[in-house]
């Protein structure tokens, strides 16, 4: 819901690039971390950032692919950021 009105407001370039902002906050967040609630925030805005980038990525696939490649790359956007993300610690 958010990630749409995003797309809305600033286009779908824009808010791809925008979302990288709390991305560089996560990881730092990740990498700084000392305790578990400070991991455990840093998943937060983490997963929340993802949740951002899901709409404005698809869509960005569709418009730049070509026609018989499009489903292919909205298929697998998510695929491989989960197992990177959810294994690593």
């Amino acid at each position: 819901m958010m990630s749409g009105m995003l797309v809305q407001v600033l286009g779908r370039k824009r808010s791809l690039i925008l979302v990288n902002v709390p991305f560089l906050v996560g990881w730092l967040l990740v990498c700084t971390a000392n305790t578990f609630e400070q991991l455990a925030a840093a998943q937060v805005v983490l997963g929340v950032t993802i949740g951002l980038c899901e709409a404005p990525l698809n869509t960005y696939y569709g418009e730049i692919s070509q026609p018989e490649l499009r489903g292919i790359l909205a298929g697998s956007a998510g695929k491989d950021g989960g197992t990177y993300r959810g294994n690593n610690w």
